[in-house]
């Protein structure tokens, strides 16, 4: 009976050990893939930025982002024209009305403090 007490014991701890040495590996295993994912990316945003800077230089892409900038320039234009069209007030136009309402507000009360005396 003691003899396999002791075999129950062995088998045990070697369960125990072998699940200490499986979590040990375990960390060294994410640790490694923590740093190939950090080299990685580290290579991938030099890539990127080569890519990019070749991308910059190609006459058709300099050319596409000329006119990307032209066509901004345009559709802001148009919206001003469209805008300028519709009866809505602008943020000036509100900010003027604005002062003239607070100077007859002023005006309403220097009056009725001039009625109450």
């Amino acid at each position: 009976m003691e003899a396999r007490a002791t075999l129950f014991e062995d088998g045990y701890e070697r369960v125990q050990a072998g699940f200490r040495n499986a979590g040990e590996e375990l960390q060294k295993l994410q640790d490694r893939a923590d740093e190939n994912r950090r080299d990685f990316s580290e290579r991938a945003q030099v890539l990127a930025k080569k890519v990019q800077k070749q991308l910059r230089d190609i006459p058709a892409f300099k050319a596409a982002d000329e006119y990307r900038v032209e066509v901004l320039k345009q559709i802001e234009s148009n919206m001003d024209v469209f805008l300028a069209r519709l009866p809505v007030a602008s943020t000036n136009d509100i900010k003027k009305l604005e002062k003239k309402v607070n100077a007859l507000t002023r005006k309403v009360r220097s009056l009725e403090k001039l009625l109450e005396d």
